[in-house]
């Protein structure tokens, strides 16, 4: 792993070279971009690796979520599709909700973005909120049924912003196409996993088999 990040267009760059990199440290020691950068976090200056999220967030090539234990981090464009095809196991949302194995929370939510794609996650709730709101997102982002397109800020009653940057979510066939999102379907969900496991165990050759595992989820 190369070290030293220090700007967006750095962590782009990784994440387009090695398919994945979570945001913060998890099971993997020195793998996430707060363990590859010098510490300038919550600075709000231009090398403040928080903000990175919001300028590589709607580039394409990267994309952003909760895809890791339920913790943010990036995925490349190549490797997204084997995530989506692991990660869904054989459905998707329609089916799992036909199945049984989605909550009305989730199906809800994701009718609003299908509905709305880009729609601001303030504005979701308000729409399909409901006690566990923010952990039916999460597991949404997690089964790659939806993923953070941006982020903007509310506005008042003359368009100013004013606030806090709020994620924008859309799912990935709104975002990239239908035919880019299932391109793996025809693989089994299984042989998903052990190519990405292969794949970050040539990078990751020290780390523990378990980790590795939680990590592809």
């Amino acid at each position: 792993m190369r070290a030293a990040l220090r700007c967006a267009e750095d962590a782009a760059h990784l994440v387009s070279e090695i398919g994945f990199l979570p945001l913060f440290a998890g099971p993997v020691p020195g793998f996430s971009v707060e363990e590859l950068t010098p510490g300038q976090w919550w600075t709000g200056l231009a090398d403040d690796p928080w903000g990175w999220r919001e300028a590589l967030a709607g580039r394409g090539d990267v994309l952003y979520g909760k895809f890791f234990e339920g913790h943010a981090g990036f995925v490349s464009r190549e490797w997204f599709p084997t995530l989506i095809n692991l990660r869904r196991d054989g459905y998707d949302f329609d089916s799992r909700w036909e199945e049984g194995l989605a909550t009305p929370l989730c199906h809800s939510i994701m009718l609003e973005v299908e509905k709305e794609p880009g729609l601001l996650k303030s504005e979701l709730k308000k729409r399909a909120g409901g006690k566990g709101f923010e952990g039916a997102v999460t597991l949404l982002q997690e089964q790659t049924y939806l993923l953070i397109c941006g982020f903007d800020r509310r506005r008042n009653r003359f368009g100013e912003p004013y606030g806090w940057h709020i994620a924008r979510l859309t799912t990935p066939e709104a975002a990239f196409g239908a035919e880019w999102a299932t391109q793996m379907y025809a693989e089994a969900p299984e042989a998903s996993r052990v190519r990405i496991e292969a794949h970050l165990r040539a990078l990751l050759p020290k780390a523990e088999p378990e980790a590795l595992r939680r990590l592809i989820g």
